[in-house]
């Protein structure tokens, strides 16, 4: 008897040769295809799939509050891209001066959700390597935390100061 899962995730160059076929996994899966914002807020809600990419800080927040473990969620060590993706984008106006990491200290930085992994990695990066702590920086989210997928994994909907 074969085993047949059911996976998502956001297309992604190291898991696409699964997805298509040209690499045969060891199982029979059914792939659904979808942008990452679109189905991270529905893992929650619905639970509808085997396999599923999750970031990692989601995880941990799920995992302390007890959702990952109500929703039968474990967490495999599989990571389909490198943290330095997230620099991929990252933009700064000609006027504010920035040419590098190291010149973020007193700026604002705009970020989807200050918990997402890429916030948490950045802020890391920011300490460690360039001495600048998260709250030398003015963080301003685009999405309010009220309605993000952190509170509805059971974080507080407002960050701790500093």
């Amino acid at each position: 008897m074969t085993t047949r899962l059911k996976a998502t995730y956001s297309d992604n160059l190291r898991v696409r040769p699964l997805a298509d076929g040209k690499v045969p996994a060891p199982f029979d899966i059914d792939w659904d295809i979808t942008a990452s914002p679109d189905y991270v807020t529905r893992h929650i809600r619905e639970n509808p799939f085997d396999l599923f990419e999750y970031s990692f800080a989601g995880y941990v927040v799920a995992r302390e509050s007890g959702v990952a473990a109500r929703l039968g969620w474990t967490a495999l060590p599989v990571f389909f891209a490198k943290p330095f993706i997230m620099f991929d984008g990252f933009l700064a106006t000609a006027k504010s001066g920035i040419r590098g990491l190291g010149d973020l200290r007193g700026k604002r930085i705009g970020v989807p959700e200050y918990r997402m992994t890429a916030g948490v990695w950045l802020r890391v990066i920011l300490r460690d390597l360039y001495g600048i702590a998260a709250r030398e920086i003015e963080w301003v989210n685009s999405r309010p935390m009220l309605t993000s997928y952190m509170a509805e994994l059971g974080a507080p909907p407002v960050v701790p100061e500093g």
